[in-house]
């Protein structure tokens, strides 16, 4: 009987200080795991901070290019390295300006020819009158006066409607 009641006592004794030990090292362990846990998680946030932050820095110069071009400056510098999404954008934004600085140049050259056109037919004083195959351009009164005659003598037969040539 008593080397069974030392035998407890030695496992109650050493199995206690095993038990401490094994706690201490299990709470160890997961403040060691928590610790990493955290650390990972900053790294983590920081990572992602600095890319929504280069996102929206990118967005934001994508932005500020489409508002210039929407109040008329198409002198904007758009250039991009970037082959993702943005840098889609970025070129989309540079085509565009492109397209409607020749558009605008296209149509200025236009609108200058017909106001040349239009300047001298207003400074004609016989009768005159611009047809471009078969649609007419511009007619002074007199001209129009005779057009109108024509038509009606031929309604019947618009085979005879005489055809125009363009001179100048």
């Amino acid at each position: 009987v008593g080397t069974a009641s030392a035998l407890d006592q030695y496992k109650r004794r050493y199995m206690g200080e095993g038990m401490k030990y094994a706690t201490a090292e299990a709470k160890s362990a997961a403040s060691g795991f928590y610790l990493d846990i955290g650390v990972f998680a900053a790294i983590n946030i920081l990572v992602i901070l600095m890319l929504a932050r280069t996102v929206l820095a990118s967005l934001r110069r994508a932005n500020n290019i489409a508002t210039s071009i929407a109040s008329g400056n198409l002198d904007n510098t758009i250039s991009t390295d970037s082959n993702n999404e943005i840098g889609q954008l970025l070129r989309s934004l540079n085509h565009m300006q492109d397209n409607l600085k020749e558009r605008i140049e296209s149509e200025a050259r236009i609108s200058s020819r017909n106001s040349r056109i239009t300047q001298a037919l207003d400074n004609v004083s016989g009768n005159v009158m611009v047809a471009n195959a078969g649609n007419m351009a511009s007619v002074e009164s007199a001209a129009s006066e005779v057009i109108m005659a024509i038509r009606a003598t031929n309604s019947k037969n618009p085979s005879r409607a005489p055809s125009f040539s363009r001179s100048m």
